[in-house]
């Protein structure tokens, strides 16, 4: 696709992917893409029909494609059949889950998941370094163009004032405080302390990590999908258990954080009862991260099991949700703005073209100018010149007048154009 066939500027900015937090276990599994699978995506995404520029984000929460379209490209209906054809999961299965973005929307979407404000745990550092990331692999793949940089670079921009300008990162880094806090409450020195993982994704990744830098004794995760389990380890330096051996970690570990999230109870009330018994009864703090619930209700009732969910995380960290939702308004206020700069910069552009007409058509005259009338001096040469530029705008603003008026839009942008130029500015043609 070359840049003439595109529709030009954000009008042409298309999001298209599945959010895996909301897909059923079996189906979020297949649809997982390691890292080391991005260069197969890409090709079955040009396979059905999707050209360059293009950018594949996969994380352990969402697989989003962001690509310049063109003018008859059905985008969600490529990502779509790409990822049925990677995953082997039927095309109309996966259609049922997949969103699309466009245009604006797509631009603002694109916004939000670089500055952490479609994260589980708004704010949190994770998903910018991710979207570098898929940045590089896309470069590498020879994927991008400078068009789309222009975009990834603005919602850069966005991500760095958000958390420069709002304390948003800082209650990422005060939930993961109040995890330790709590653990610290009930175990004492986590030195001594084994964390179990059931569900390996973004949110216990980030809260892993907070917990392997406190020292704890040692990690141990396990997820249904054994690439998504290997990268989490990878990245926490947690040593991967078998799934189906989950319960065991139950009674292994002091500290147990489960993100499964497929609609069961993982954690039962019989299967703390039977935990507890082999732990001599020694106490077990939950981080149960998943939505819905993995930890069945009637549980929290049993002594030596302490169990905390997001909301709790969150209102130790924030201090209720006053406050959380104060940051979140300071976030969207400043995306706002830069998306309204952003889209400027897309107008400004589009002026260009006709700048450079203007100045071309003004050379040209001047050098007619010279050819007709050698030997001017240099007051002769500026007023035949000023008369000459001067003959066709002022014979447009008498049509326009004659016809339907001077409306208030056109008579500024004249108006504009005879304000002074300060300090020679633009005497040597800069615009």
């Amino acid at each position: 696709m070359t840049p003439s066939d595109r529709v030009p500027g954000p009008d042409g900015f298309r999001v298209a992917g599945v959010d895996l937090r909301t897909c059923p276990g079996t189906i979020r599994d297949r649809l997982f893409v390691p890292e080391a699978t991005i260069p197969d995506l890409a090709a079955a995404l040009r396979e059905a029909g999707l050209d360059v520029p293009l950018m594949v984000l996969a994380t352990c929460d969402r697989v989003e494609v962001y690509a310049l379209a063109g003018r008859d490209r059905d985008v969600r209906g490529a990502v779509t059949e790409a990822l049925a054809a990677t995953s082997g999961l039927p095309a109309g299965e996966v259609g049922r889950l997949a969103h699309a973005h466009a245009g604006l929307d797509a631009v603002r979407h694109l916004f939000r998941i670089t500055a952490a404000l479609e994260s589980d745990v708004i704010g949190e550092s994770q998903i910018l370094g991710q979207v570098r990331s898929a940045h590089r692999a896309a470069s590498g793949l020879d994927l991008m163009d400078e068009d789309l940089e222009r975009f990834l670079d603005a919602a850069y921009a966005a991500a760095r004032r958000i958390r420069t300008e709002t304390g948003i990162a800082r209650g990422a880094v005060s939930l993961a405080a109040s995890a330790l806090r709590i653990a610290q409450r009930i175990h004492g020195d986590l030195a001594g302390c084994r964390v179990a993982v059931i569900g390996a994704g973004e949110l216990t990744r980030l809260l892993a990590e907070r917990f392997r830098d406190a020292g704890v004794l040692g990690i141990v995760a396990c997820d249904r999908t054994p690439a998504r389990v290997e990268a989490f380890a990878r990245e926490t330096g947690a040593h991967v258990a078998d799934f189906g051996g989950w319960t065991d970690l139950l009674s292994q570990a002091e500290i147990v954080m489960t993100a499964n999230g497929d609609g069961r109870h993982v954690i039962t009330r019989e299967t703390v009862r039977r935990a507890l018994r082999r732990r001599r009864f020694r106490p077990v703090f939950v981080l149960d991260l998943a939505v819905p619930c993995d930890v069945e209700a009637s549980a929290h009732e049993i002594e030596g099991l302490y169990v905390y969910d997001l909301d709790d995380l969150e209102r130790l960290a924030l201090e209720g949700q006053a406050g959380r939702h104060a940051l979140v308004s300071d976030a969207e206020a400043i995306l706002d703005d830069e998306l309204v700069r952003f889209l400027g910069e897309f107008r400004a552009r589009d002026a260009v073209p006709l700048i450079r007409d203007v100045r071309d058509a003004f050379e040209t005259e001047r050098q007619q100018l010279l050819r007709d009338r050698p030997g001017l001096d240099a007051a002769e040469a500026t007023r035949l010149l000023t008369n000459r530029l001067l003959h066709r705008p002022s014979r447009a603003l008498r049509e326009i007048a004659r016809g339907e008026g001077l409306n208030s839009r056109t008579e500024s942008l004249v108006r504009a154009l005879l304000v002074p130029v300060a300090g020679g500015e633009g005497e040597n043609g800069e615009s």
